[in-house]
């Protein structure tokens, strides 16, 4: 009787060491769960846009194994580049959104195996050099906070050709006024230097991101007015490089040394108990996934606004009011990022009781991801499928009768470039009601 060999005999030629290194792909058993055509459901948006099996977790993570099995065969070079390239092409039109970190079975996560398959493609089997716009986009935390202080020459450049040289579209502009300096400046706002500066009873630190930061200050000016009506005092930790985008470059070595870098301003902080707090969430997950699998774990754990604002829900109700007190309820729609839908589901449970501690009716729809996607979707490449997942389910679903906000910065900058309607984050809402 003839054998069927099964995927689990072909996958054994690969050497264990090399099996742990990319445990992602060696997870996947093949169930297809993320051939689902289910809109709302976050895994996988680019199988769901394209709906090409090569361009879901599956597909991913059998063309990695397929090149790791060539490379153990001993392969010549060139049939060994062939495989990579494929699985290269695949992992290109990956928007990172961490739906199947979140829903596979099989815990593959495609974000964690491209950077590890990225890495070794260019650095280590050194296939390919890298573009020179790979080194922009893998660098554009560093780019944009050294740049914020030339915010007109920026806009500038950005109107007049930098999107053309560099294949990127409706890349994000700085507002116009002051820059963030001199606006943390204005409202008498702490800039944390050393853990020995910190006082007060409710002392906590929020750590700026380059994005909602630089591009959108008045969520961390009015941040930090809700936590000191809440008797916080808040210091700020200014913009500066956190490693997203060299994770989804898959720069290990770079993103290791930012890693570290920042750890040691957090980790004091951490030590002693003071609540570190971020504003963009996709980058407050990475410091409690990337750093632990990629660099080192942080001493402590960041936290998100909501879960500060949740914990402290006797102090809002005191604090926060609605100024309408003729109206019994107000009603507002929350659009989570695809990456809290997948990986942080109680996010949106803290907000709902946030906002109900104060009167105010709070639904929530899970959208999936809506195609921005940090900067996939900013890439001229993938712009026509990035239009069509908002318009698969984030276009149909916003009715002008709801007041919807959005925690993600991608997110709000999606439905701002499309449909010309500036989303609120949830804590400027709560801005808005505090006496």
């Amino acid at each position: 009787i003839d054998k069927i060999t099964m995927r689990g005999e072909l996958d054994n030629v690969i050497p264990t060491k090399i099996q742990d290194e990319y445990i992602s792909a060696m997870l996947c058993n093949g169930n297809a769960a993320c051939f689902n055509r289910e809109i709302s459901n976050v895994m996988c948006p680019s199988y769901k846009v394209t709906n090409d099996r090569i361009h879901s977790p599956k597909g991913r993570a059998m063309l990695v194994k397929q090149w790791l099995r060539s490379v153990a065969n001993r392969s010549d070079i060139v049939e060994n580049k062939i495989f990579a390239d494929m699985a290269l092409s695949a992992m290109s039109g990956c928007l990172g959104c961490k739906g199947c970190s979140g829903r596979c079975p099989s815990q593959v996560s495609i974000p964690d195996l491209r950077a590890k398959f990225l890495n070794d493609y260019y650095s280590v089997y050194k296939y390919k050099k890298r573009s020179l716009r790979d080194y922009v986009l893998a660098y554009t935390e560093h780019l944009l906070s050294t740049i914020n202080n030339f915010q007109i020459l920026w806009n500038l450049i950005n109107k007049l050709s930098l999107g053309k040289i560099l294949k990127l579209q409706h890349l994000p502009m700085f507002p116009s006024g002051k820059n963030l300096d001199a606006k943390l400046k204005s409202h008498n706002i702490p800039i944390y230097q050393s853990v020995k500066q910190v006082v007060g009873d409710k002392p906590i630190v929020i750590i700026a991101d380059v994005f909602s930061g630089l591009f959108n200050p008045e969520i961390l000016l009015q941040s930090v007015d809700v936590l000191r009506i809440l008797g916080y005092t808040p210091y700020i930790i200014k913009p500066m490089a956190s490693g997203k985008s060299l994770i989804v470059a898959g720069m290990l070595k770079q993103f290791n040394k930012v890693a570290t870098k920042l750890s040691l301003i957090l980790n004091p902080l951490l030590e002693n108990k003071i609540p570190v707090v971020g504003l963009e969430n996709s980058i407050v997950l990475m410091y409690r996934d990337e750093y632990t699998k990629f660099a080192a774990p942080l001493k402590g754990r960041v936290l998100t606004l909501a879960e500060v604002l949740a914990s402290d829900l006797p102090n809002i109700a005191n604090k926060i009011k609605l100024k309408d007190l003729s109206r019994e309820s107000q009603q507002c729609c929350l659009l989570p990022h695809c990456t809290e839908q997948a990986i942080l589901p109680n996010e949106s449970s803290n907000w709902v009781k946030i906002f109900n501690t104060i009167n105010i009716e709070l639904k929530v729809k899970n959208l999936g991801c809506c195609g921005m996607a940090g900067l996939y979707g900013h890439q001229s490449e993938n712009v026509e499928n990035s239009y069509k997942l908002y318009n698969n389910n984030w276009k149909i679903n916003i009715e002008d009768s709801l007041q919807y906000v959005a925690t993600g910065f991608s997110c709000r900058s999606q439905v701002e470039r499309i449909d010309s309607y500036k989303l609120k984050h949830p804590i400027q809402v709560l801005w808005q009601y505090c006496i």
